[in-house]
């Protein structure tokens, strides 16, 4: 079963803003003195101010090239540590960067996190984008997702093995349940299950542990890689797991912020640079 392991690699970020509405199309979205520079592809191009254009240029280099699309997004410092000094994100993230995750959010039928990441830092909801739970057990003690959302919009997938125990734990927790086949579904399965109910479009924020087995079966389309000028220690892996593995990816697209903080945008290699 794929779980969590320890705190999400972007659990505590949350998104400056999710999009101006009519009324508001003027209102802040990138903060002065962190716009927003392409180095890759080398167009040089710039986004700066504060209006929705800024949003629009961001989520037109973040959109999903296909339906159905698993992107994987994720912080860390520049030693790859997944949180910083406070044991959280938040502290490696900044306006920008929030600014980006709920860019990528807009894109995605849905948010898909551990239960051990909602345990340990808490999620808020996202605003379009349902947010899926990955639980063995159906323990979400402690999160902070409050008490006034729509059942529909907390999706929780187990599985079906397990469903007595999850159920119980979960007692009167407004949420969505699907359980997946078996007793120790893959990422293959929480994709396929997802899709079946109406959610093609997932970006998976972790846990490690989360991140690394979606990683390692190849059922990642994209990378959203937000990287802090800072070293943190010690540092928390980015990606847990303990067998030995490499997967080469190819950078489609890099950002640079006023503040240094970049942007990497990658995908899976077509070829085994391994082997090469």
């Amino acid at each position: 079963m794929t779980t969590a392991g320890s705190a999400a690699s972007g659990a505590s970020r949350t998104p400056e803003v999710s999009g101006p509405s009519e009324s508001d199309a003027d209102a802040p979205v990138i903060a002065r003195g962190t716009g927003l520079t392409e180095i890759v592809p080398a167009t040089a191009s710039r986004c700066t101010g504060r209006t929705a254009d800024s949003k629009k240029w961001v989520s037109e280099r973040y959109r999903p090239r296909a339906e159905r699309w698993l992107a994987l997004n994720m912080i860390s410092s520049i030693n790859g540590s997944a949180t910083g000094p406070d044991g959280t994100s938040e502290t490696l993230s900044n306006r920008t960067d929030r600014m980006i995750l709920g860019v990528i959010r807009d894109h995605a039928d849905a948010v898909l996190v551990g239960a051990e990441s909602v345990r340990a830092e808490g999620y808020v909801m996202p605003k379009t984008a349902v947010l899926a739970v990955v639980t063995r057990s159906g323990s979400l003690s402690g999160h902070k997702l409050g008490d006034d959302y729509d059942a529909e919009r907390l999706v929780v997938l187990y599985p079906e093995g397990n469903e007595e125990q999850v159920l119980a734990n979960l007692g009167d927790l407004p949420c969505r349940r699907l359980s997946m086949p078996g007793e120790d579904p893959g990422p293959a399965e929480i994709v396929e299950t997802l899709a079946a109910n109406g959610y093609p479009s997932v970006v998976c924020e972790g846990g490690p542990n989360l991140a690394g087995q979606f990683i390692r079966a190849g059922q990642v389309d994209a990378v959203y890689l937000s990287v802090a000028p800072t070293f943190v220690l010690p540092a928390r892996p980015l990606i847990g797991g303990d067998d030995e593995f490499q997967r080469w990816f190819t950078l489609d697209g890099l950002l640079v912020d006023d503040d240094g903080n970049t942007y990497h945008r990658l995908r899976p290699d077509a070829q085994d640079r391994t082997a090469a």
